[in-house]
């Protein structure tokens, strides 16, 4: 296997088209890389054009059709934010179509197999939030969860599953 080298950070998390094609890496250091699996290359280091204004990008989900990624941002990983969001991206150019104001930090996203909805795990607030795609705006929050963390879409609506530290 091959080594990637991405500059200046490390990966904090990752999201691969359905078609295996290409990766989406988020750094640490506030870039967010398009690689081309076939390569093994970077094909696009999108850190200066996305300018994130809220902090560094942390979870990643894509579209089915992989047209666009949603990452999660936050400037705080352990409290209630000041600041959270999720950026919508258009994965050919890079550019941030949107900018979705969250209650709380990201911790997972998952995306319904019709790209319709995107629902966020938000631990700190124990809820789960739902975003409508096309119209990019929080639909609502589902609470009632004790801090949800990993979330996945077994690609059969309208099941989601939720998982929490320790798996309990």
């Amino acid at each position: 296997s091959e080594r990637i080298y991405l500059a200046n950070g490390n990966p904090s998390a990752i999201a691969t088209s359905d078609d295996g094609s290409f990766a989406y890496v988020a750094g640490t250091n506030n870039h967010l890389y398009k690689i081309d699996t076939a390569t093994d290359s970077v094909v696009a280091d999108w850190s200066d054009a996305l300018g994130f204004r809220v902090g560094p990008p942390g979870p990643i989900g894509l579209s089915p059709d992989g047209s666009r990624a949603y990452v999660g941002l936050s400037d705080d990983s352990v409290t209630i934010n000041l600041e959270a969001e999720l950026s919508v991206i258009d994965t050919a150019s890079g550019a941030i179509l949107a900018a979705v104001p969250l209650a709380a930090t990201p911790e997972d996203i998952a995306i319904d197999t019709e790209g319709r909805y995107i629902y966020i795990s938000q631990p700190t607030l124990n809820s789960v939030a739902v975003i409508d795609s096309r119209r990019n705006r929080v639909l609502t929050y589902i609470t009632g969860f004790d801090t949800p963390g990993a979330i996945a879409d077994p690609r059969e609506p309208p099941v989601t599953y939720l998982f929490r530290d320790g798996f309990e």
